[in-house]
């Protein structure tokens, strides 16, 4: 983080802006943002992205993946609230895809 804004600080910076602001009055609409404003040229060469994945990996990162591992298999038994899961939504081994989508949630249309 820089130096906190002290009024020389402040004085310095004002005293190194050499261009002159251009004159008012200014609108405050799109048309007038469109005439006056350019974009600098390093944001028109920028590689910038964001990458964003919602979808059946979700329940991973919420820690809910659990209650989906311990639907059956070699060596975990079911829990009292857990034992009517997979009679309701059916077996991951059997049904796969069909049956993480109901975990999920997701609707498909």
């Amino acid at each position: 983080m820089g130096p906190s804004a002290t009024p020389a600080i402040v004085a310095a910076a004002d005293a190194a802006v050499t261009t002159a602001l251009p004159a008012g009055p200014f609108r405050t609409d799109w048309e007038s943002i469109r005439q006056h404003y350019r974009p600098p040229a390093w944001f028109n060469d920028a590689k910038f992205g964001i990458f964003m994945h919602w979808g059946l990996s979700l329940p991973v990162s919420l820690g809910t993946v659990t209650k989906v591992e311990r639907l059956g298999g070699p060596g975990l038994a079911f829990t009292q609230d857990e034992g009517g899961l997979h009679v309701q939504l059916g077996d991951v081994a059997q049904d796969g895809m069909p049956f993480a989508l109901k975990i999920s949630g997701l609707r498909l249309q």
